[in-house]
């Protein structure tokens, strides 16, 4: 019998670049075309409200520097456990839709939070994912994962929080479909 050739799949992201940031120990890559990386590091500034430590913000296509709604991407690092913020139960976490407040029954809302394996590590994260037609909170799409002393937010632009009038998930796999493939290359340094 002759043997089953099975071709190597091509690496889709070869040529794309890499980022690095060795502070917050981690690496992505991005299509080799896009805008430079816009770094903001919020740790010197605690007074300032800011709610994440580290932002950085990646984008096909820029106006006047800023990012045009559902083509880019962003990874958020911060010192609070998003998991326990993103609990349902104890009646806090995503935002809520106007008229929905803390001392309402949460029982009638399905968490929209699951289980899912991201990047080169399969690393263990929380996927976020809620729709426009969600009637208890406002819509968002980001995977959340854990390493050490940070929470790692990665989100398209398209998540609906970010970008006007954008459905979270539907929308990021209908035109922005490359953010799998970018998600797929997450991965930690340390």
């Amino acid at each position: 019998t002759a043997p089953t050739i099975t071709p190597t799949p091509k690496d889709e992201t070869a040529n794309w670049k890499t980022y690095t940031n060795a502070k917050y120990g981690f690496e992505v890559k991005y299509p080799a075309t896009w805008q430079i990386p816009t770094e903001r590091d919020f740790a010197s500034y605690p007074e300032s409200g800011v709610y994440d430590t580290f932002l950085i913000d990646f984008y096909k296509n820029t106006v006047n520097g800023q990012g045009i709604n559902g083509d880019g991407f962003f990874i958020s690092v911060s010192k609070r456990d998003d998991t326990e913020y993103r609990d349902l139960s104890a009646g806090v976490g995503l935002p809520l839709v106007s008229g929905f407040g803390a001392n309402d029954d949460f029982s009638k809302c399905s968490s929209p939070v699951s289980e899912v394996a991201i990047g080169i590590g399969n690393y263990s994260a929380k996927k976020v994912s809620v729709s426009s037609a969600d009637k208890c909170f406002q819509p968002v799409y980001r995977y959340v994962v854990q390493n050490g002393e940070y929470s790692y937010g990665i989100r398209s632009s398209s998540d609906g929080f970010a970008c006007v009038g954008c459905n979270g998930e539907s929308t990021t796999k209908e035109k922005f479909p490359e953010f799998y493939q970018i998600l797929s290359t997450f991965k930690f340094t340390k």
